[in-house]
């Protein structure tokens, strides 16, 4: 069994990510962390290929936005060291 499989595990990165300052909003294998007012990153987690993919808001940008990216990377390795971690920009929405 995967770390992320266990229900305990994933609230316990929830928890994590809330201690240091982030709202975060859990649903089964997903997390959406704001920062400041604003999505900051979602995340998703697939334990059976032991990857995590988090789409980050470019439209927050700058060394603030890396440090906070920087430290969910480190939560997320701080329970399972060896989890795969793919991060994307996420695109720019218009309205039509």
């Amino acid at each position: 069994m995967h770390i992320f499989e266990r229900r305990e595990k994933r609230e316990e990165l929830a928890i994590m990510l809330r201690e240091r300052g982030y709202y975060v909003r859990l649903h089964a294998y997903e997390y959406l962390i704001m920062s400041e007012g604003k999505i900051l990153c979602s995340i998703y987690i697939f334990p059976l290929e032991n990857t995590c993919v988090i789409n980050y808001n470019k439209e927050i940008s700058g060394e603030k936005s890396k440090e906070k990216l920087y430290e969910i990377v480190s939560a997320i390795k701080t329970i399972d060291p060896e989890i795969k971690i793919l991060i994307r920009e996420t695109p720019k929405y218009r309205n039509i």
